[in-house]
């Protein structure tokens, strides 16, 4: 909170178009915040998630959950490539979405994403396991929503942040990240087993996993990434020419 009010004194202090374009780092900020607090249960309740409740056999071999963690980094490696093909053809033709509307673009894949395992542990669970399919589209998803959000946040920094204060502002940016992470662990408390019981079964702890995920990776990221879309002719707006 500290760190925001100093950023609005600075955009208060600049000339109108320095001062809006702090005002554009100031409300990414905060959904920047959202997007990797919900990401970042990657390593942690997601994990725990295939441990526990996602069907890892594969010819009669069980794979291990830690394993999952790799599949994000593989589609990375895979898809990286083709996005920042995608966005040169994009910016010659002059098409390409601004930094606002990739961060919409970013928060509605993470929705989606998550809405893949609610659905799956709704409608497709047996004996409380989903199919490991459902977990691996949703790391593609949770892949695309990355490369759409997390390159162009660093390089809009550099760009809006005041000649003078570029490295305060670079700072600040990944303070978000922290606090981030911060809400990530306390939105996988929201998930721990324990909250049902010591000994709770599959059923017990797929409803408890399936229920955080709507309520915050599904309608809380869905709603800020609508609210963001509403705000995103007046960020454009107020970034002054900036791309």
């Amino acid at each position: 909170v500290g760190i925001l009010g100093v950023l609005f004194f600075m955009s208060t202090k600049e000339e109108r178009i320095g001062g809006q374009r702090l005002w554009v780092v100031i409300v990414l900020f905060l959904f920047h915040t959202m997007f990797w607090a919900l990401f970042e249960q990657a390593g942690g309740s997601l994990t725990l998630f295939t441990e526990r409740n996602v069907d890892r056999f594969v010819m009669g071999s069980e794979i291990p959950a830690s394993i999952f963690q790799s599949v994000n980094a593989f589609f990375i490696m895979i898809l990286a490539p083709l996005f920042s093909w995608i966005w040169i053809k994009l910016r010659s033709n002059k098409k390409e979405p601004s930094t606002p509307m990739k961060f919409v673009l970013g928060l509605s894949q993470l929705a989606v994403g998550f809405g893949v395992i609610v659905i799956g542990a709704k409608f497709f669970a047996t004996d409380g396991l989903v199919p490991m399919i459902f977990i691996i589209v949703m790391y593609l998803l949770h892949t695309t929503c990355e490369l759409s959000l997390s390159p162009v946040g660093l390089s809009m920094i550099t760009k809006l942040s005041p000649k003078k204060a570029v490295g305060f502002v670079m700072g600040a940016w990944f303070l978000s990240i922290a606090l981030a992470n911060k809400m990530a662990g306390l939105i996988g408390e929201l998930t721990a087993a324990e909250s049902v019981s010591e000994n709770a079964s599959k059923m017990d702890t797929l409803l408890v996993y399936s229920d955080t995920y709507l309520m915050w990776g599904v309608l809380v990221v869905g709603i800020a990434a609508l609210l963001l879309l509403t705000l995103v002719p007046t960020l454009k707006k107020w970034m002054n020419g900036i791309h």
